[in-house]
């Protein structure tokens, strides 16, 4: 999200979701106190790592690397 909830995409509309870990530290970069309830929707979002690519675009380099 940019700093100013104003400077949204032009077809963007809804609350958006925030993750409860970030608040703190997106509070401090837009100089806020409070979020903007109207706006955000605090949630518990899950972290998923793609491992199996990562793992392919890791062994095409030491492939690369080889030949």
């Amino acid at each position: 999200m940019k700093k100013k909830e104003i400077n949204r995409h032009w077809d963007g509309h809804g609350k958006i979701r925030i993750d409860r870990r970030a608040v703190k530290e997106y509070l401090s970069l837009i100089g806020e106190r409070e979020l903007p309830l109207n706006l955000l929707e605090v949630t518990d979002i899950e972290d998923r790592f793609p491992i199996g690519r990562v793992n392919r675009v890791l062994n095409q380099k030491n492939i690369d690397n080889f030949e």
